[in-house]
């Protein structure tokens, strides 16, 4: 007897909308296969999470309108009463949470206040006194002490605004000017840095996703994206340089391969990894670097040839939209059988 994950073998919408797109399911069949899986919302899912959408939205706005008040009142409060209000936000957040209890979506909502609150400290800290410190350390800082939070929490949206202070910290280190000068000397580098950044903080969460507490799908998802994103930006930065160099070829390789090694992890029909969407990004990133390319060498000829790029990015794109749609249906048809199985 065949042995599958049910998670694995779980259907989603995409596999819907495959079935629905080669007529294995008409409109009808459809909607009632997405109200059986519970994909298509009723009338109380909805009013659940336009409660939650209120409450941590809300949430949000309210921390930052505190941030922003102290900044702009920032001559006008003093020194003690600036670091009591945000001190004191933190202190009920935290309360708040610990005494929520079942009340999910307040929990996460103080949990996200008191995220903010604690990046507003360090922020108003190293601006009170001027501790030298640079805005990338605030933000590694800021991402370190936060962790705290984002266990407590157990909620992957923490989760997710954790990955993004924690790429907005490595953006500003990496670009900015001290770091440009004495380590990343080309404009090409710091793309490769996070592309192989995002790509260790991606495997590291897709492999920590079988422990409860790391179980956090969208942020390796997330990390996914990034690292497609930076692979993209290291294979076309090296395009329009003076010259190609040892060292554009091996940016210009190093992100090939990853985009590479990026679609062979996602592209695998039946398996937990499959991700149409990431497919899709790594598809357009492979489209954009290679176009890069062809109109380095297509200028290098004749302007007059320049058509032929146009023409094979269309061309590109609708080979990769027929494969990844094939394999879609593929992963449909392996899924669905695992499920009769099981």
């Amino acid at each position: 007897m065949q042995t599958t994950n049910p998670i694995d073998a779980a259907l989603n919408d995409e596999d819907l909308r495959a079935l629905a797109g080669n007529g294995s399911l008409n409109a009808n069949t459809l909607h009632r296969a997405r109200e059986l899986l519970g994909i298509t919302p009723n009338a109380g899912q909805w009013h659940t999470f336009l409660q939650r959408l209120a409450v941590v939205g809300g949430a949000a706005v309210a921390s930052s309108a505190l941030i922003c008040f102290i900044a702009y009142n920032w001559n006008a409060l003093g020194r003690w009463f600036r670091f009591g209000l945000i001190e004191g936000l933190m202190v009920i957040a935290v309360v708040v949470a610990l005494m929520a209890g079942r009340r999910t979506s307040i929990a996460h909502a103080a949990a996200l206040i008191a995220f903010f609150a604690l990046g507003g400290l360090l922020a108003f800290t190293g601006q009170t006194y001027q501790t030298g410190a640079d805005t990338w350390q605030l933000f590694a800082g800021w991402a370190a002490l936060g962790l705290l939070w984002v266990f407590a929490a157990r909620w992957w949206g923490l989760w997710l605004v954790w990955l993004l202070v924690v790429e907005m910290g490595l953006n500003i280190w990496a670009f900015g000017d001290a770091r440009l000068g004495r380590w990343l000397t080309r404009n090409d580098e710091p793309a490769l840095f996070l592309c192989l950044v995002n790509a260790v903080i991606f495997a590291a969460f897709f492999w920590a996703r079988r422990f409860d507490v790391l179980n956090v799908p969208w942020v390796w998802r997330v990390a996914a994206a990034f690292t497609i994103f930076w692979a993209t930006a290291s294979g076309c930065v090296g395009a329009w340089g003076e010259r190609i160099d040892p060292s554009t070829a091996l940016y210009v390789l190093t992100g090939a391969a990853v985009l590479a090694a990026m679609w062979w992890w996602t592209s695998r029909p039946g398996t937990a990894e499959f991700e149409p969407w990431l497919l899709y990004l790594v598809g357009f990133g492979a489209v954009i670097v290679s176009a890069h390319w062809l109109t380095r060498l297509v200028v290098s000829l004749s302007w007059e040839l320049g058509s032929l790029v146009a023409v094979y990015v269309v061309g590109a794109a609708v080979f990769l939209h027929n494969v990844i749609r094939n394999k879609t249906q593929q992963h449909v048809a392996t899924s669905a059988s695992a499920v009769e199985v099981i």
